[in-house]
């Protein structure tokens, strides 16, 4: 098993690939879909509550980083006011699908 401090490198590789794009974001050079980034960030988020209410202990940083990384791109793009709010069928379907997969979730 490996041990347990090696999950502190992984909120700083998490934020360095973050980091670039939220980078491209602020300097105009990527305008992000933020209906597709604001899912990216929701599941992991939850998950990550749902860990600290089962009190999984520092294992549950994995989680919040996979939902915090796109949750600066969101942020970076309000800042900006560059993100795109557009949503298409496909986005539609993949959304309810996403939400459905939560509340489905959550029930178990």
């Amino acid at each position: 098993m490996l041990d347990e401090r090696i999950l502190l490198l992984v909120p700083i590789l998490s934020l360095i690939g973050s980091g670039r794009y939220v980078y491209d974001v602020l300097r105009g050079q990527a305008k992000p879909n933020l209906v597709t980034w604001v899912l990216w960030t929701l599941a992991p988020m939850i998950a990550f509550a749902a860990q600290i209410n089962q009190g999984v202990g520092i294992q549950s940083i994995l989680t919040f980083m996979v939902g915090f990384g796109p949750l600066l791109v969101v942020i970076a793009a309000l800042i900006r006011r560059d993100g795109i709010w557009k949503a298409t069928r496909f986005d539609y379907v993949c959304g309810a699908l996403s939400i459905l997969g939560l509340i489905l979730w959550l029930i178990t």
